[in-house]
């Protein structure tokens, strides 16, 4: 998403800004992996990361390190499950409406339960 970032600093629990060389605030990021443990997938847990720009703007959505099957994933990625929530501010986004994809529902319904826990828990804790 952004190819001129060179580090990400915490903010808070939830949030990360993303800095470019010049150690300028060009976006920021959420990421599920610490707090969605126990919302699995078809095999395991579906972490999540979602990146916004600065004015919080969902630029993308993408499943993190997991063990779900490739096809099911792509099939997802295909279909445009992750560019659902992408241009929807993030105190906006909660109201998308998501359609999974056939055969890959348990995959479909964590990763929207990763992004919905993102959407509400750090949308009270904004940067």
């Amino acid at each position: 998403v952004y190819p001129e970032a060179v580090k990400v600093e915490k903010v808070n629990e939830y949030w990360f800004k993303i800095l470019d060389k010049s150690n300028k605030t060009i976006g920021f990021a959420m990421s599920s992996s610490e707090f969605c443990k126990n919302v699995k997938g078809y095999r395991d847990v579906t972490p999540v990361l979602i990146v916004t720009d600065k004015k919080f703007v969902i630029k993308k959505v993408a499943l993190q390190s997991n063990y779900e099957s490739i096809n099911y994933v792509d099939n997802l990625e295909r279909n445009g499950f992750f560019k659902s929530w992408v241009g929807k501010n993030v105190k906006k986004a909660k109201a998308a409406q998501i359609d999974g994809t056939t055969g890959a529902t348990y995959t479909a319904n964590a990763v929207t339960k990763n992004v919905m826990f993102l959407l509400e828990n750090g949308t009270k804790k904004m940067p």
